[in-house]
């Protein structure tokens, strides 16, 4: 607490506080003049404390144990948002983050992309949503509200999975391009001519 005292008076811009085991982030909220905090690989269940920090524009929250996306409301300059490697199961919306660019949310437990037409902001750019739970390759219809995306991940997901068999294997690129216009970049892979 006596640090976090310190980083007040100095009126910190960036923290990074990764690798510590923290199960709680409320004390953050003091620090209300962070533009970049970096609170990943740790023991985080719940995001609270951002509330006041309505000058953030970059948040790491990678590879913790957050469920929910919440307390976002008040960081509208938000411009990178990383909660890759956590257990969120439901998209929350996120529309109120109108400088969100990159949201990275692979490695997640999500079933359904339904609804993020609505709660993703279209400024979004970069959306990763691999390693995740979809089984149904038409969820990516519901990407149409995201005219400025440009890359895309959607590997290690049930619904692109290929089988042994090679007569029932199919190629999905075409699929997710078809709805996902502005596309430059799948799977890590530059879209090409020929497969616009």
């Amino acid at each position: 607490i006596c640090i976090l005292h310190l980083l007040c008076v100095l009126r910190i811009l960036q923290l990074s506080a990764c690798n510590n085991e923290l199960v709680r982030m409320s004390q953050v909220c003091k620090l209300n003049h962070l533009k970049i905090l970096n609170l990943s690989n740790n023991n985080i269940e719940f995001m609270d404390g951002l509330k006041e920090l309505k000058l953030l524009s970059w948040l790491g929250l990678a590879n913790n144990k957050i469920k929910s996306i919440q307390q976002l409301n008040q960081c509208v300059h938000l411009e990178h948002l990383d909660l890759s490697g956590n257990f969120i199961q439901h998209l929350s919306d996120l529309s109120y983050l109108k400088n969100l660019k990159v949201l990275l949310l692979h490695r997640n437990n999500v079933e359904t992309l339904r609804g993020c037409d609505r709660f993703f902001p279209s400024s979004v750019t970069t959306l990763t949503i691999n390693g995740n739970d979809l089984t149904d390759l038409t969820e990516v219809s519901y990407l149409t509200g995201l005219p400025s995306m440009e890359q895309l991940t959607l590997a290690d997901n049930p619904c692109i999975l290929q089988p042994e068999d090679e007569s029932k294997q199919f190629d999905y690129r075409p699929y997710v391009i078809n709805w996902c216009l502005g596309l430059r970049v799948l799977d890590g892979v530059i879209v090409g001519a020929k497969e616009r």
